[in-house]
């Protein structure tokens, strides 16, 4: 009998704690579901960004490539003729690269703030996606940033020429400077003197130009910027394409043209690609550009030739000789006049290179009253 309300008292206290076990149990469950739930869609965004960012770096590269392709294929002097037609193809790749780069990328950022993803590798390759595919566009800006502060880029028109005139018929008629008349000039100075000019005033007397003798311009020497009109600054081995390194077969100027507001280069190159700075290997080159020569021969065949264009039939051409020269291409001459009746006299007249044509008068005279001026050279 004593046992009995004990049975009763834990058949009262068991039931509430056998229907209290399944709410506890659920109470359980609900509250584990959140962070199963988390977990999963925190995985599934780690995935996305590991395809946003594999496909992003895939994407940049073939921007990339795309812009470097014609270089690395046809090389930069042919571009203008093969880009014509490649860029009709490159273009919407382009476009299309950027676009959908810039849209992985905030899908990315979206994403990592969104499930408070940590940055991975993954990230990293979508930023690289981006850039690469803006690449075309930061390289463009870099180089325009470049144009604008270097002192040696010609932002205008460039030409490239492959030798140079005689002084005596060099920008003869040019009131102002002359580009070509101011290389030429350099390196006929250079040549002539054994040595580099350093300023201006070392090649004053070989340029040609009335208005560089007339003091109306500034030439420089590897030197600034030309800052306005009439200023030439010359940059020894170099061509105009300046970022291609040193060039010891050219020689370039830079100056600024007032009217169309933008820098222009010219270059000479030496046509057999030698090395203009070094005397000894362009010898025959620079003499083939500054040395203009006259044979007793040539000037004998020559004053002949302008007897009978003249039609005096009083005398015929004897012996000749080369007497001097200058380095203005001025040639003092002495000739035999043999007259009709035998008589013969020597006379002397000068040569002069013009225009690419010898230019002389005859008949010559027994004395040469101004010959002092010429400065000749005996040969």
């Amino acid at each position: 009998m004593d046992q009995e309300p004990n049975s009763s008292t834990n058949l009262v206290n068991n039931t509430p704690q056998a229907n209290q076990l399944p709410i506890q149990q659920a109470t359980s469950s609900q509250g584990m579901q959140p962070s199963v739930t988390g977990d999963i869609k925190k995985e599934k965004a780690n995935k996305r960004l590991k395809v946003y960012g594999i496909i992003s770096l895939i994407i940049g590269c073939v921007v990339l490539i795309g812009h470097v392709l014609p270089y690395i294929l046809f090389g930069e002097n042919n571009l203008a003729v093969v880009y014509m037609a490649y860029n009709v193809i490159y273009r919407p790749i382009f476009w299309f690269g950027i676009t959908a780069c810039v849209i992985l990328f905030f899908l990315t950022l979206d994403n990592l703030a969104k499930y408070k993803i940590r940055l991975s590798i993954f990230v990293t390759m979508s930023i690289i996606g981006v850039l690469l595919a803006f690449s075309p566009l930061i390289y463009n800006g870099i180089r325009k940033i470049i144009r604008n502060n270097d002192p040696y880029i010609a932002k205008g028109t460039v030409s490239t020429s492959y030798g140079c005139k005689p002084f005596s018929s060099r920008a003869k008629y040019d009131t102002y400077a002359n580009s070509n008349d101011i290389m030429c000039g350099y390196l006929e100075a250079f040549y002539k003197n054994g040595k580099e000019p350093k300023s201006q005033q070392d090649i004053i007397s070989y340029i040609n130009s009335s208005g560089v003798k007339n003091g109306d311009i500034k030439i420089t020497i590897d030197g600034e910027q030309p800052k306005g009109q009439h200023h030439f600054n010359i940059v020894t081995r170099r061509s105009c394409d300046y970022h291609k390194g040193e060039d010891d077969s050219s020689i370039s100027v830079w100056f600024y043209e007032s009217n169309d507001v933008t820098y222009r280069c010219n270059a000479i190159k030496a046509s057999n690609g030698n090395n203009i700075y070094d005397l000894d290997q362009s010898k025959e080159w620079f003499e083939d550009q500054f040395d203009v020569k006259i044979s007793a021969e040539e000037a004998q065949d020559l004053i002949e030739n302008k007897r009978k264009e003249l039609g005096d039939n009083t005398w015929t051409t004897g012996t000749v000789e080369v007497l001097g020269k200058n380095d203005n291409d001025y040639y003092w001459i002495s000739y035999e006049e043999i007259r009709s009746d035998g008589a013969k006299s020597r006379l002397e007249t000068i040569f002069h290179y013009e225009n690419e044509v010898w230019v002389f008068d005859i008949p010559g005279s027994s004395y040469i009253n101004n010959l002092g001026k010429y400065n000749f050279s005996n040969l």
